[in-house]
This record gives C-alpha cells, sequence and structure tokens, in this order.
C-alpha cells in the first residue's frame, strides 16, 4: 500500500460561510425562477441572464453538497421545492404543482447523495463531474416535467396561428447564427424560385409558383400564396397537426407522441451540450470562490491500494 492524502471540502469558518453559501444558492434559484416568465420571449440577452443565474445556483449548491451539514441541506432542498411549489401553483394551479415540486425535491436529494458518493470515492474533489451530477439531474427533471405537461396537462387546441407565428418570429436569430438563406420572413415564392435551377421569363415564373403552391397546398392542406411567408407556412404546418391531436385527445395519438419525443429528443441533445459547456466554464467560478476563501480543501493521509502484474 502507498500514502497518498485525500481532499475533503470544507466550508471555512463553519456558520458565517457556511450561511452566504446556503443564502447565494437560494439567491440564484430564486432569480433564475423570475427569468423563467420571461426566458420564452427569446429575448437573447434575458437567456444569457437566465443561464448565467443558474449556473452560480448549481455552483453553491455543489458546494454545499459537498459539507456534512446534511440537517441544513436537508432545509435548503425543502425551501427550493417550496419556492417552487410556489412558482407553478402561481401559473398552474392544479395538483401539478405538488407532484413537481415534490419530484425535484426528491431529484436534488438523489444528487446529494451523487456527489456524497462521488466525493467517497475520490482521492481529489472532482469539481466537473460533481457540476455534471446536479446538471444531469436537472435536465432529467426538465425532460420528464415537458412529457408529463405536454401528456397529460397540455392543450394542444389551444395554440393558435398568431402564437406560432410570434414564436417562430422570435427564433429569428436562430435562422441567423444557422445562415441557411432563409428567415421567418422570407416569402414562399422565394423559396421557391431558389429551388428552381434554371432562368424563367416572368410568365413562366409565375405559373411555377403557381402550380409548387397548388401541390404544397394540396398535400399538406395549407392555404398559402406567393406572399406568404415561412413563418406563416409553419403556423398554418403546426396548426394542423395540433387540431389533429386535439380531435383524438381521448384516444392513442400516435402524431402527439412522435411531436413529443422528436421535441425530447433535441431538447435532450442540447441540454447534453450545454451542460457540458457549462461544466468547463463553471471551473472558473469555482477556482475564484476558493481563492476568496469561501471555502477550503483540508487533506489527510489516507491509503491506496496499487496492483502490480
Amino acid at each position: 500500500m502507498v500514502i497518498t492524502e485525500k481532499e475533503y471540502l470544507k466550508i471555512n469558518l463553519p456558520r458565517i460561510r457556511y450561511s452566504i453559501t446556503f443564502l447565494l444558492s437560494l439567491f440564484f434559484w430564486i432569480i433564475s425562477l423570475f427569468l423563467i416568465y420571461r426566458i420564452f420571449t427569446f429575448d437573447l440577452k434575458i437567456i444569457i441572464y437566465f443561464f448565467l443565474s443558474f449556473i452560480f445556483y448549481l455552483i453553491f449548491l455543489t458546494i454545499i453538497f459537498f459539507s456534512d451539514y446534511l440537517a441544513l441541506i436537508l432545509f435548503l432542498i425543502f425551501t427550493i421545492a417550496g419556492s417552487f411549489y410556489l412558482f407553478l401553483f402561481y401559473k398552474f394551479p392544479n395538483e401539478f404543482s405538488v407532484y413537481i415540486s415534490i419530484i425535484y425535491g426528491l431529484l436534488l436529494l438523489t444528487s446529494y447523495f451523487l456527489v456524497k458518493n462521488l466525493e467517497r470515492n475520490n482521492l481529489k474533489i472532482n469539481w466537473f463531474h460533481a457540476f455534471r451530477i446536479l446538471w444531469n439531474t436537472n435536465s432529467f427533471f426538465v425532460l420528464l416535467t415537458l412529457l408529463i405537461f405536454l401528456a397529460i396537462y397540455f392543450d394542444f387546441s389551444q395554440i393558435t396561428e398568431h402564437q406560432i407565428i410570434t414564436l417562430v418570429d422570435r427564433t429569428k436569430f436562430i435562422f441567423e447564427i444557422l445562415n441557411i438563406g432563409v428567415t421567418p420572413d422570407t416569402k414562399i415564392e422565394e423559396i421557391i424560385l431558389r429551388n428552381v435551377a434554371f432562368q424563367l421569363d416572368e410568365a413562366t415564373k409565375k405559373e411555377a409558383i403557381n402550380l409548387s403552391l397548388s401541390e404544397i397546398n394540396k398535400r399538406y392542406n395549407l392555404d398559402l400564396k406567393p406572399e406568404s411567408t415561412l413563418k406563416e407556412a409553419i403556423a398554418q404546418y403546426l396548426k394542423n397537426q395540433t387540431a389533429n391531436i386535439a380531435e383524438q385527445k381521448n384516444k392513442l395519438n400516435f402524431n402527439k407522441i412522435f411531436i413529443i419525443i422528436i421535441l425530447l429528443l433535441i431538447l435532450n441533445s442540447l441540454l447534453y451540450i450545454l451542460g457540458y459547456v457549462f461544466s468547463i466554464f463553471s471551473l472558473i467560478p469555482f477556482y475564484v470562490i476558493k481563492k476568496i476563501r469561501l471555502f477550503e480543501i483540508e487533506k489527510e493521509p489516507t491509503y491506496k491500494e496499487k496492483i502490480k502484474f
């Protein structure tokens, strides 16, 4: 056996600085809840502020989970779940608020035990994996919440074309980032003409546009005109799909299941990528917090086994 050192995270000055960490984690959690109200405006600044706030919430939560104050940790989890219940009850005054808040509290408790298990099985504090544990737990919670909400509570018949058009219009910056040559305001006639590989005179252009639109309208049950925009086409198509789902709400609707699954898979991929990126960037605040001595690393001798062949 080889004598080595094992790292333990300890909040410096147990009462004052531990209380500061507790309050900071709760503060950034509350800020994140308030920002959720505005995140669906797809304002890039609001989205950035939300992710920054949520990342700092996870950072301070991770620091607290490394400590041994189980009673205060349980109180923090209870407070977070309680504030989440109030937030949901304000938006969805039904049993949905209770169930989701309880689930989130239990997932946070599971995260705590996973972080402690990580600490026990490693000689050094692994910030990256600890943060990933909390991020993955929250990602799973988001996906589970959306699944329950869309499958049980959400009424697809309430979606209007105007709401879809507004939503697509707010995602204009995504089209610009992807640089695919179209935006939500691009006219259908322009898109059709871009797919024509040869030059046409004006009369032939109009005829080609009308024939293409007639085929598209017939196949997808739409009512598009040459001057219609891409966002109007998307809105009409999605409205037809949601109308079909609403008509069959008491039956096993494969369209609804398919849409929900595709949405969750896309969101899961996005959350995985963001989690990996944010886990790397979270190392910077961890280092800064350590430098200002909000916590300190303690080391003690331990034994490490080595197998030689």
